[in-house]
């Protein structure tokens, strides 16, 4: 079978001249069902090249075939969103969702794709308890007939914004030993990472707020006219 018939096999769920443009361009070292791997003289690498458009595609794609996969292992209703290789199980109780857990282990490792290791990174917990999803932490509130899901940031990002402000900070203040060059350039990589930070979370309750709390912790032994510096940047958020 030629190279270009076996990726076509296994990457059945590609339009033909996807595989050939993007694929066969990409140099990519496919193996066969039966494990022989396509000639290095035609194609050099495995995988897909890192930034290639095809990566979040065969990501969503193979993670689809491993939840498949553990929902027939499981035999049971519980719900699971995905974002690339991020997965969160709900369920009706603990039960529920501790016996998922295996099942994906099990499909991931045994996914025809590749073995895949899974590594379960909270324990389970009731949802108004709060959990970590993208980054984000999600909490379920109820308050009478009303109830609403409560997104923050989670503590971990939240530290590491502030340990990056820190480490610029010293080349930000309004010191003999820090020259306006210096300055206005680590102002600018601050404003960017501040604003990049901010619309990573933009889907975080009041996310504007929450940047200037955070700055605020950061800066409050700091002179008025480097506090006055960041201020700026706060104006600059959406």
């Amino acid at each position: 079978m030629s190279p270009t018939n076996i990726l076509h096999e296994q990457l059945h769920m590609l339009p033909r001249a996807v595989v050939e443009s993007s694929v066969l361009s990409s140099g990519v070292l496919m193996r066969t069902s039966g494990g022989a791997a396509l000639s290095r003289n035609l194609l050099d690498r495995f995988g897909v090249p890192q930034g290639s458009a095809l990566s979040s595609f065969l990501s969503e794609y193979i993670v689809g075939q491993i939840m498949s996969e553990a929902e027939t292992l499981a035999l049971c209703g519980q719900v699971m969103i995905a974002y690339c290789d991020n997965i969160a199980v709900f369920g009706q109780n603990r039960e529920d969702v501790n016996s998922l857990a295996e099942p994906l282990v099990s499909a991931a490792r045994c996914s025809p794709y590749g073995a895949f290791r899974l590594r379960r990174t909270q324990s389970t917990r009731h949802i108004s308890q709060g959990f970590i999803f993208l980054g984000y932490r999600l909490k379920w509130h109820s308050e009478g007939r009303n109830s609403y899901v409560e997104v923050d940031v989670a503590d971990r990002k939240k530290e590491q914004f502030q340990a990056k402000i820190a480490e610029l900070l010293p080349h930000c203040r309004f010191t003999r030993n820090v020259t306006r060059d210096v300055r206005e350039q680590a102002m600018q990589e601050v404003k960017g990472y501040v604003l990049g930070w901010a619309e990573a979370f933009k889907r975080a309750d009041d996310i504007k707020g929450l940047v200037r709390e955070l700055l605020e912790e950061v800066l409050y032994e700091e002179t008025a006219a480097t506090q006055f510096a960041f201020r700026s940047i706060l104006r600059s958020l959406t």
